[in-house]
């Protein structure tokens, strides 16, 4: 990077952070002109979004935290937006990240690797490295193990949120909120045992403390150790998290977190390669046992070490103007040592190879809002400036991974797939050694306008502005992209027939955060693109009826692709199309009875390929159809405390390849749960305990958890996939003490 570039660079950092402080300050300054001096000395009260989403509530979460739009309330929105509650994660006994979204119909993990560095997707589009993942609102990296006992809860924004959050993937956001301060004192401790040897410990205590309970504290920690499902497999992780908060005179709210999370996994199945061409196959899930040691083995797995430092403030000036601020950093290192198993055209057979790599990445994003409603006409607006955006240095590490291994030369397969009579050597590993940077990453920060204006109480009209800037490097060819014009931006129409529903639709353009770069072999080799722009409409109504929340969408979402034709020349030239409904309820429709699930259906088609064989095919590795469904039903009589669930969880066939010659069989699984809260009066730390069994997968269904493509564009030449088996049956027992 030249000095002439670094300046331009963060002149317009500054730029866009000046912009949005000037006009803080100038609102602010007007905000507080018009209160009394009682009242500027007294503490405003700060607004913050409280999720309740409680099994008592039947899961139901009205408000949201829409990050540079602050606290809405669902109804109105006119976006589609969903929540996992904490009750739910605590009821359903999640542990993972791809157990988490697997209740809400859109979503589903892309395994990459293993879920355990897969990326989360919603509505047929995957999210990036950057960008679609975010930690209370900040981004993160997306491909890493998500720590599930520090979340209280995720929101799930669907579809394109560009405006909001800068240049990202069209798979919406994923925005993972941490555990905050309780306002009551909060001590809880427990364990869980899970199939077939592993055993977790934790506990979760908060509270507050000092002159009118201004401080408050939050810790969580978790270790888990043992064997799973497969012989001589391993899962070890380690949680602990701090978060503290100061409720300051003058409305001033202090939030700090700090947190690292350990994991461990090594022994598990490894990836099953598809061939490439229109004859390949892929082989019945049912023949592969995924509790067979053959597939995988004990020296091949994933660690991952993540740490998280986040400080957050937010000011308020009475009780419609607010600014709040601030920065996550988060600091990874990985080290992948896998195991691949590489099938042949039919799918019949098999070979294996071991490799190793590592990565580490340091990212520091950041956050200011000013959030601000006012009346003008008698017109209320409801407005927001602000900026956020991230810096992801590239490091390298100063050891070259190990050889890889194989089992023989790629025309020999050593085993049938159902034989599992491989055996593979373990390689000399070597390990990162000591990580450097690159002098080459990537940058990214937008600034962001937008409001909301409310006619009357029926109608309102949202819109969003937002312009990015780019700066992204190939460590390879040392060349760097400067892109000043990344623009996105959204328009959202809603209207209340009645208070209890709402009728909207919306249009959105946001840009891709990867600009696009021609490979060597291309006539235009290293040349990066315009920036990519994916375009949605949508449509839907939410309605409460019965005690129940119910969502309809119907969207059309298009993203650009690219790729180098017969002309030699790399530039965008084909497209993704996904079509869809979804439908999504949750709430109790009697007093004992609780529901939580939906359906979306999707018809994808990727057009303008490099083959006419796979032009207007599906989408690799996204259902027609997916489907969860949870019921709850309190037990009555002498069973009063106890709770039955069934939860049943469908994916419907997908491609497995770019010719859509090649599909994996749908899939249903049953789970099953009873959990039961009693009182322990006499316990002087203890009032509550509660038990929780859960069995997931009960009928042990064999299945291909997920899909990775060789190619998102459609390519005749990378047609195949990367196949991951589901996991069998588990049995999991928890126990918690709290008060």
């Amino acid at each position: 990077m030249s000095e002439i570039s670094q300046k331009m660079w963060f002149f317009k950092s500054r730029m866009c952070l000046s912009a949005s402080l000037a006009v803080i300050a100038a609102m602010s300054g007007g905000a507080s002109a018009d209160e009394s001096n009682a009242e500027a000395k007294s503490a405003a009260k700060i607004e913050t979004v409280v999720v309740t989403g409680t099994a008592t509530d039947g899961y139901r979460v009205t408000k949201f935290d829409m990050g540079p739009l602050g606290s809405k309330t669902a109804l109105d929105l006119p976006y589609s937006v969903q929540t996992v509650s904490r009750d739910l994660i605590r009821n359903m006994s999640v542990d993972e990240n791809w157990e988490l979204l697997k209740y809400l119909p859109s979503t589903q993990i892309e395994y990459r690797g293993g879920s355990e560095v897969g990326r989360p997707q919603s509505r047929g589009f995957e999210a990036d490295l950057l960008g679609n993942t975010r930690i209370d609102g900040f981004a993160v990296q997306s491909h890493i193990p998500q720590p599930v006992e520090m979340t209280d809860h995720v929101d799930v924004f669907q579809g394109l949120s560009g405006a909001l959050y800068g240049p990202m993937n069209p798979a919406g956001v994923f925005n993972y909120v941490l555990k905050r301060p309780t306002d009551e004192t909060r001590i809880e401790v427990g364990g869980e045992y899970r199939s077939d040897a592993n055993g977790t410990a934790r506990a979760d205590v908060g509270g507050r403390i000092g002159k009118e309970y201004s401080f408050g504290y939050r810790a969580n920690a978790a270790y888990t150790d043992g064997a799973t499902y497969v012989d001589g497999s391993n899962l070890h992780r380690e949680v602990e998290g701090v978060a503290l908060d100061a409720r300051l005179p003058f409305g001033t709210l202090i939030e700090i977190n700090a947190a690292q999370y350990i994991y461990d996994r090594a022994g598990y199945p490894g990836s099953f390669s598809i061939a490439t061409g229109s004859a390949a196959r892929i082989p019945n899930a049912g023949d592969i046992d995924p509790s067979a040691s053959g597939y995988g083995y004990a020296w091949a797995g994933v660690r991952t070490n993540i740490k998280y430092y986040e400080v957050r403030a937010t000011q308020s000036f009475g009780s419609d103007w607010n600014v709040s601020g601030g920065f996550l950093w988060q600091n990874v290192t990985r080290v992948m040592r896998s195991v691949g198993n590489a099938l042949n055209t039919d799918g019949t057979k098999y070979r294996q190879t071991g490799s190793e790599a590592f990565s580490h990445w340091g990212t520091l994003a950041n956050q200011l809002y000013l959030n601000g409603k006012f009346s003008l006409f008698g017109i209320r607006n409801e407005i927001t400036v602000g900026t956020n955006g991230y810096v992801n240095p590239g490091y390298a590490a100063n050891n070259t991974a190990a050889t890889s291994t194989a089992t023989g030369a790629a025309s020999v397969y050593c085993s049938a797939i159902d034989a599992v009579a491989c055996s593979l050597k373990e390689p000399s590993w070597k390990g990162p050694g000591v990580f450097y940077k690159t002098g080459i990453g990537s940058r990214y920060q937008t600034l962001i306008f937008g409001d909301t204006v409310s006619f009357d109480d029926q109608w309102s009209l949202t819109g969003v502005y937002s312009n990015g800037w780019i700066r992204k490097g190939n460590t390879n060819a040392k060349t760097v992209t400067d892109l000043d014009d990344a623009t996105s931006y959204t328009v959202g129409l809603a209207y209340k027939p009645t208070k209890e529903m709402t009728i909207y639709a919306n249009y959105a353009s946001s840009v891709n955060p990867d600009p696009g770069q021609a490979p060597s072999t291309a006539s235009n080799a290293y040349e990066f693109l315009d920036p990519f722009e994916s375009t949605q409409w949508e449509a839907g109504v939410k309605a409460i009826l019965y005690g129940m929340d119910v969502n309809l969408a119907l969207f059309r979402i298009e993203r650009p692709t690219a790729w180098t034709g017969t002309d030699k020349i790399y530039k965008v030239q084909g497209q993704q199309r996904n079509i869809g409904v979804e439908l999504m309820a949750k709430g109790k429709p009697t007093d004992d009875i609780t529901v939580f699930g939906g359906f979306t259906w999707l018809d994808t088609k990727v057009s303008g390929t490099d083959t006419a064989a796979t032009d207007g095919k599906p989408a690799v590795g996204v259902p027609e159809w997916q489907a969860n469904l949870l019921t709850e039903y309190r037990l009555p009589g002498w069973l009063k405390g106890a709770t039955a669930s069934l939860n049943v969880h469908y994916t419907g066939e997908k491609s497995a390849n770019t010719y859509n010659t090649a599909t994996a069989d749908g899939y249903a699984t049953v789970d099953l749960g009873l959990r039961y809260t009693g009182d322990l009066p006499e316990l002087a730390l203890s009032s509550k305990y509660t038990i929780r069994l859960a069995v997931n997968n009960l009928l042990d269904k064999r299945y291909w958890a997920s899909l990775m493509p060789g190619s998102i564009d459609g390519s005749g030449t990378t047609s195949g996939s990367t196949a991951f088996v589901g996991e069998p049956r588990t049995v999991k027992l928890t126990l918690s003490l709290g008060m």
